[in-house]
């Protein structure tokens, strides 16, 4: 045995954790490896058992799927944490759940459209300017489901989904190469014994769609109350909206006017560009940017770099000097957030407020005045902005009224 290796063992550092080299073991008190639980991702949450200083956990190879992953004392599965039927505490508050911070802090989202991202151009408008426009093509898109949070039944109200939101699709997906499980989702007329078997118990099944299996499934949240969706009612059936659209008025004095539209939808029902933009100012879009694979800290961070004198020894793309980043921290150990070389985009993206130029309805396009991340190509998803402060399609019609009731 090495001297490293007893040093090691006798200071008590045992390491664990995912890999080699990233452990909590970094304390006095020794810990047993086969008693600290692992994950796939890396993350592990070991207060119980681990050092006190070691209270977070991250390895650099399994990044973390979640915004909370470096919270104090959070203890949360790396699946799907919104899914996840299991609730872990968090220490120090009482009541509080991991499962409640996820659905509390969870993103506002209204009624939208998949599409894709055709490219850039330009067009003109009435006062003779240019614009320069992201063209996208959205929809049409099937609703295959809607969530509601709960049901009705002979024992009363029981949990279903837990919130409300509309589960859209976008593109056809080939029979042959859909799954028995895609099939099923959308298809009514697919014989399953399973499906007999609830029939016969009694049981409601729920509304299909009745399309071909979609290539792209995602869901639009309706219960946040904020931005386009101001009030919905849902149920497996159908989906009941109070919709807050912006209008032009083509007044001098009050150029913009807000209006409610109540809308109705159903499983199966087709939602196009119309159906959703009309009247709508300035939109958000979803998007992933390009990946462009392990770069440096020049390009992924906007350094300067060192000198380009030739007595800087080829370290002109280098970050430099980082010692100030592990300053007050009495370990040493670097602060949070350091920037690094790393693998830069191929990331979620939200471009928000962007201003709706032109609605093609026979072509189902969109014109929105700037770019999007994503190459051509890409899917994207938008929605009317749930930006409610200075420049949102809000602020504007609450700024011209006040105006006008002031000069009377």
């Amino acid at each position: 045995m090495g001297s490293a290796q007893a040093g090691r063992r006798k200071r008590g550092k045992t390491e664990i954790g995912h890999g080699q080299g990233h452990g909590l073991g970094h304390g006095r008190r020794k810990t047993n490896p086969k008693q600290a639980p692992r994950s796939r991702l890396g993350l592990v949450r070991a207060r119980a058992r681990a050092p006190a200083r070691a209270r977070f956990f991250y390895c650099p190879r399994f990044p973390p799927r979640c915004s909370h992953y470096n919270s104090p004392f959070l203890y949360l599965h790396p699946g799907n944490h919104t899914a996840d039927a299991r609730v872990y505490p968090i220490a120090g508050r009482p009541g509080v759940t991991a499962a409640a911070i996820v659905a509390a802090e969870g993103v506002s989202m209204s009624l939208g459209l998949l599409g894709t991202k055709l490219g850039m151009s330009q067009v003109f408008v009435g006062d003779g300017t240019v614009e320069p426009v992201t063209i996208l093509q959205l929809g049409p898109c099937p609703i295959l489901q809607i969530k509601h949070p709960t049901t009705k039944g002979d024992r009363g109200e029981t949990r279903k989904d837990g919130y409300s939101a509309i589960q859209l699709g976008f593109k056809d997906k080939p029979r042959k190469a859909a799954t028995r499980p895609e099939q099923g989702h959308v298809a009514a007329g697919l014989k399953s014994k399973r499906k007999d078997a609830r029939q016969k118990a009694g049981v409601v099944l729920p509304p299909k769609a009745d399309c071909e299996p979609q290539r792209h499934v995602r869901e639009f949240r309706l219960d946040k109350g904020v931005g386009f969706v101001t009030k919905a009612e849902c149920n497996a059936n159908e989906a009941k909206l109070s919709l807050e659209r912006v209008k032009t008025t083509g007044d001098i004095k009050q150029p913009f006017q807000a209006y409610i539209d109540d809308v109705t939808l159903k499983v199966g029902q087709v939602l196009t560009v119309n159906d959703v933009f009309k009247d709508v100012l300035a939109v958000d879009v979803i998007g992933t940017s390009k990946g462009r694979g392990t770069t440096g800290v020049m390009k992924k961070w906007n350094f300067g770099g060192l000198p380009a004198a030739h007595g800087s020894k080829k370290n002109h793309r280098q970050p430099g000097s980082t010692s100030s980043l592990a300053s007050n921290r009495g370990s040493g150990r670097p602060k949070k957030g350091r920037k690094l070389a790393g693998r830069y985009g191929a990331e979620r993206v939200t471009i928000r407020n962007l201003t709706v130029v032109k609605i093609d309805t026979e072509n189902n396009l969109l014109l929105v005045r700037g770019g999007i991340p994503g190459f051509n190509g890409a899917l994207v998803m938008v929605r009317p902005t749930n930006k409610v402060g200075p420049g949102s399609p809000k602020a504007k019609t609450k700024k011209v009224e006040t105006a006008s009731i002031k000069k009377k």
